[in-house]
């Protein structure tokens, strides 16, 4: 058994616990109700089911491709890249490394990695496979949230009813990546009318041991964050990532797992539209930078 694997697979979990549901799509028609009204009306326990019934369709209903921007941050460094999904894989292309444009050489690097991803999608292609294996891995983590906690209402927040979570100790985690819910506590955002995750927010109460700690373990007060914004089409799309753990495998190898990620500018791609016409949008926008950038130069020498 590669240990290093187990260790990095179950931490990826921790990661795909605090996404639950990257890029989720789905419109859901409801009545206008105050987030105040909503504790008449339902148990905690019943807002959060409908949640993540609703999280579940929207994954599984028809899929929706988008573009937008992604700005990953990390040792002190924001990259921000234009990132294309389409039904034969994701594509992504880096446009600026601390709100400052690419070199001419950055950008040719860039032109080269998508040239040879055209010539061979097949990675692409296997990115999006593996995608759609984890989002079905994820959604039976989700579907497990209302057995894993316990729920108290806490109020209301710009309009979304917050609720807090524990963890259920009655709760039989039926797979070693559920095992995590034993260990996590926090709160959750729900928008009132739609029944969908606005926000959540959780850490670690106590230290997370892997095999009695003989895989490692990981350290408690590691936290996550994730948001989800409302877009003007009625779609739900995530919009802020945080993710922040450590601790220690075998043989004492410090591991860890932190993201800092925020997604915006989101649009529709057009029906129809391919890895390869993606790369090829990706490429003119390069070479209009290119362009721009050659105009102010021209400019600045005048």
């Amino acid at each position: 058994m590669n240990i290093k694997r187990e260790i990095s697979g179950t931490l990826s979990w921790f990661v795909v616990l605090a996404i639950l549901v990257i890029f989720s799509a789905g419109l859901l028609q409801a009545a206008q109700i105050s987030a105040a009204s909503v504790e008449k009306q339902m148990s905690p326990e019943q807002l959060v089911q409908e949640m993540v019934r609703n999280e579940i369709r929207s994954q599984t209903g028809g899929q929706v491709y988008w573009r937008f921007r992604e700005i990953e941050k990390k040792d002190g460094v924001a990259k921000t890249y234009q990132v294309y999904e389409t039904p034969g894989g994701t594509v992504r292309m880096l446009l600026a490394v601390n709100g400052e444009p690419l070199s001419p050489s950055q950008r040719q690097s860039q032109l080269a990695r998508l040239q040879k991803l055209l010539k061979n999608p097949a990675h692409a292609r296997r990115y999006a496979k593996a995608r759609h294996h984890d989002g079905q891995k994820e959604r039976k983590l989700l579907a497990m949230l209302p057995n894993a906690f316990l729920f108290q209402y806490d109020g209301t927040q710009d309009n979304l009813v917050r609720v807090k979570f524990v963890p259920n100790p009655s709760f039989q985690p039926p797979t070693r990546e559920a095992q995590v819910f034993h260990h996590m506590a926090g709160q959750i955002l729900i928008d009132p009318n739609q029944k969908r995750l606005a926000e959540i927010d959780g850490q670690l109460t106590s230290e997370v041991r892997f095999f009695w700690g003989l895989l490692g373990h990981l350290d408690k007060g590691g936290t996550f964050e994730v948001r989800q914004t409302h877009l003007n089409s009625g779609y739900w799309q995530m919009s802020d990532l945080r993710v922040n753990m450590h601790g220690v495998a075998l043989f004492f190898e410090t591991i860890g797992v932190q993201e800092n990620q925020r997604y915006e500018d989101y649009h529709r791609n057009p029906p129809g539209m391919t890895l390869h016409d993606a790369i090829l949008q990706l490429e003119h926008t390069a070479y209009s930078a290119d362009a721009a950038i050659s105009k102010a130069n021209r400019v600045a020498r005048k």
